[in-house]
């Protein structure tokens, strides 16, 4: 797999992470305001998990966007040393 599909397999992966952030985010809500009106140790302990797992999905979608960082910056290499050799890369 050459850089550029990397890059867009990376993208992708992305996106996917923030969907599942999203709605995790949405169920950590909810989770938050039954905790408040159940006021129970069961509630609080969904409240936690549900944070931690938030939490969890930040951190993968940190490390995915390094990769992404990286891979446009070793594309960007590419793309210079094929300039300098004066050869056309095919952009297709």
């Amino acid at each position: 797999m050459d850089v550029t599909q990397k890059l867009a397999a990376t993208r992708e992966e992305l996106s996917f992470i923030n969907d599942q952030l999203s709605t995790q985010e949405e169920s950590t809500d909810v989770a938050s305001l039954k905790s408040a009106v159940a006021e129970t140790p069961l509630a609080s302990a969904e409240l936690n998990n549900a944070k931690e797992t938030v939490e969890g999905i930040r951190r993968a979608r940190a490390t995915v966007e390094e990769s992404i960082l990286e891979l446009e910056a070793a594309q960007g290499e590419l793309l210079e040393q094929l300039l300098e050799s004066g050869t056309n890369p095919d952009v297709s």
